[in-house]
C-alpha cells in the first residue's frame, strides 16, 4: 500500500471522526477501505525471462539431413504468474522442431530449432520469442539462426568429338564402370552423369568399331568427390575412310552332264517352321482407387497413391510410373501450404512432368527432391500433385518399383496460427495405397490468461477475502460504537 493510499484511509477515518452522527460517513468509510484493499491485491510486478545462447549455427549440413538445436528459456524473477512463450522460426529450411508454452517461476524450459537444407548453399533465419505475463505482452527476444547446406553427390561431364566435330545421337556414347547401359551423346555432342555417390568411375566410349577409331584412351577413370562435378571426360575419334567394296568377275557356269533316266524316287513332304509366339505386350496398370471420398473431419491426412504405371514392352526400356499426392484438410480452417510438401525421389528416379491442382512444383537442382508449395486448401478441402516419374527397368508388370523415398509435410492453420507436420516413410510413398494421418506440433499460447497466469491470480483471490472480511468487521463495529454514543447521548 502507497502514501496515497493511506492517505485515503486517514482522510476518510477523519471524516467518520467529525460526522460520527452522518450515517451515510459509515458507508463512504467501508466503500473506501474495501476499495483500497482490493486495489491493492491486483498490483502484479514481473520482468521477462532470459533466453540463452542469442544465436543458433548449425554449420555445414548434407542436403536433405536434419539437425536441432535449443534456446533455454529461464525465469529469473521467480515472481507470479510467471510467464507463457509463444516461439515462431522465419527463414528458409529452418522450423520449430518443439517448444515450452510456460515457464515455470524460476525454472527453466527449451525451445527447439529444426535445420533441414533443401539446396546447397548459406541460409539464414530467426526465432522469435514472445513472452506474456498475467495475459499481458513481457517481452520479445530474437535468436538468429545460420547454416549451410552440402551435396553429398556428385557428377561427371564429357564430350565426344569426331574428326574435332561433336559426334552427336546414336553413333556418339560412353559406357559407366563397363556396364551394359548406354548413353548417348546430346545435339551437342555431349554426355553426363548425375547423383553419384563418392568413389572412383571408369568411362569407356562405346562407337562402331568398323566406323570410328579412338585417338587416345578409349577408357578414363575418374574420382568423384562429394557436391562436385568434374568435367572434361572427353573422348576423340577418327572416322576410317570408306574403302569401295571390288566387283567380283562372275565364274561361268559349265554345263551339266546328261543324267540317265531313273525310276523317280518319292520326294518328302517339307514341313514348314513353326510359327513363333507373339511376344504378349505389357498391360498398363491403372488404380481407381486413387479417387478420394471426402476428409475425415477434424483430421488432416496425406494420401499417396500410384495413379497408372507403364512396363517396359523392350528389354532395357524405362518404366514410367504416375504417383499421386493428396492434402486432405478436415479441420475447420484453411490450411497454407508454404515451401512445406517436400518429396524425396529414389536417386535412380527421374521426373517427367509435374501437374498440381493448386500452387507450383519443381524438382531441386540435383532432381533428388520435389517441391509443391504456394497455395491453401479450404475446410473440407483436397488438393493434389500427380508425378510422372521414370524408373530404371524392371521386370513386365511389377508395380511396386520403388520411385520415392519419403515425403515431408508441415502445414500452417490460417486462422489460430496452429501448425501441423508429418513424415511418410519408404513402404508408405511406394506402397499401391496409403493414408497417413499429419500430426498437431504444440500449441503455441495465445495472448489471453494462461494456466500459470490464472494460477497466479488465484493467489491474490484469498488475501483479497480476508481483507474484505477485515474490512467488513471493521466497518461493523464502527456502526456498533455509534449507535452506543447515541443511546448515551440520549
Amino acid at each position: 500500500m502507497n502514501k496515497h493510499h493511506f492517505g485515503a484511509v486517514r482522510n476518510a477515518i477523519g471524516n467518520f471522526t467529525n460526522n460520527s452522527k452522518n450515517f451515510r460517513a459509515k458507508f463512504a468509510l467501508f466503500f473506501a477501505i474495501s476499495f483500497i484493499f482490493l486495489s491493492v491485491t491486483n498490483t502484479i510486478a514481473a520482468g521477462p525471462p532470459s533466453n540463452s545462447p542469442s544465436s543458433l549455427n548449425f554449420g555445414q549440413q548434407p542436403l536433405n539431413s536434419i539437425t536441432t538445436q535449443a534456446v533455454t528459456i529461464t525465469d529469473t524473477s521467480g515472481t507470479p504468474p510467471g510467464f507463457t512463450v509463444s516461439a515462431s522460426v522465419t527463414g528458409q529450411d529452418f522450423s520449430l522442431a518443439s517448444g515450452c508454452s510456460s515457464v515455470p517461476l524460476g525454472g527453466s524450459c527449451s525451445v527447439s530449432v529444426a535445420f533441414r537444407p533443401t539446396t546447397p548453399g548459406p541460409k539464414s533465419g530467426t526465432l522469435t520469442l514472445d513472452y506474456f505475463s498475467g495475459g499481458m505482452p513481457s517481452g520479445t527476444a530474437s535468436v538468429s539462426l545460420s547454416g549451410s547446406g552440402i551435396s553429398t553427390l556428385g557428377g561427371i561431364r564429357g564430350l565426344v568429338t569426331a574428326d574435332g566435330k561433336p559426334l552427336t545421337g546414336p553413333a556418339g556414347g560412353v559406357l559407366i564402370n563397363f556396364s551394359n547401359i548406354r548413353q548417348q551423346t546430346d545435339a551437342k555432342g555431349t554426355y553426363g552423369y548425375d547423383n553419384l555417390t563418392p568413389g572412383e568411375y571408369t568411362i569407356t566410349v562405346d562407337v562402331d568399331p568398323t566406323v570410328f577409331v579412338v585417338v587416345g584412351p578409349g577408357s578414363k577413370t575418374i574420382t568423384v568427390e562429394a557436391g562436385k562435378i568434374t568435367y572434361g571426360v572427353d573422348f576423340n575419334l577418327r572416322q576410317l575412310p570408306l574403302t569401295p567394296t571390288p566387283t567380283a568377275t562372275p565364274t561361268p557356269i559349265p554345263t551339266p552332264t546328261p543324267v540317265p533316266t531313273n525310276t523317280p524316287v518319292p520326294t518328302n513332304t517339307p514341313v514348314p517352321p513353326p510359327t513363333p509366339s507373339p511376344v504378349p505386350t505389357p498391360t498398363p496398370f491403372a488404380n481407381p482407387g486413387c479417387v478420394v471420398s471426402k476428409p475425415t473431419v477434424g483430421s488432416l491426412d496425406l494420401f499417396v497413391c500410384r495413379l497408372g504405371f507403364t512396363p517396359p514392352v523392350n528389354p532395357g526400356d524405362k518404366t514410367r510410373v504416375v504417383v499421386r499426392v493428396v492434402i486432405l484438410n478436415g479441420l475447420t480452417n484453411k490450411i497454407d501450404i508454404g515451401h512445406s510438401i517436400d518429396i524425396g525421389l529414389d536417386p535412380s528416379t527421374t521426373v517427367v512432368s509435374a501437374s498440381p491442382s493448386a500452387g507450383t512444383t519443381a524438382p531441386t537442382n540435383d532432381n533428388q527432391r520435389v517441391t509443391w508449395d504456394g497455395y491453401t486448401v479450404d475446410p473440407q478441402g483436397t488438393a493434389y500433385l500427380d508425378l510422372t516419374l521414370e524408373a530404371p527397368p524392371t521386370s513386365p508388370g511389377n508395380v511396386t518399383v520403388p520411385v520415392l523415398t519419403d515425403i515431408g509435410v508441415t502445414v500452417t492453420d490460417t486462422v489460430d496460427g496452429s501448425r501441423y507436420e508429418g513424415r511418410v516413410g519408404l513402404d508408405a510413398s511406394n506402397a499401391i495405397t496409403s493414408r497417413t494421418p499429419i500430426r498437431s506440433l504444440p500449441n503455441l499460447p495465445n495472448t489471453g490468461s494462461s494456466p500459470s497466469a490464472q494460477a497466479g491470480s488465484e493467489l491474490f483471490i484469498i488475501p483479497a477475502a480476508i481483507l474484505l472480511s477485515l474490512a467488513l468487521l471493521f466497518g461493523f463495529m464502527l456502526m456498533r460504537s455509534y449507535n452506543t454514543r447515541s443511546r448515551r447521548h440520549k
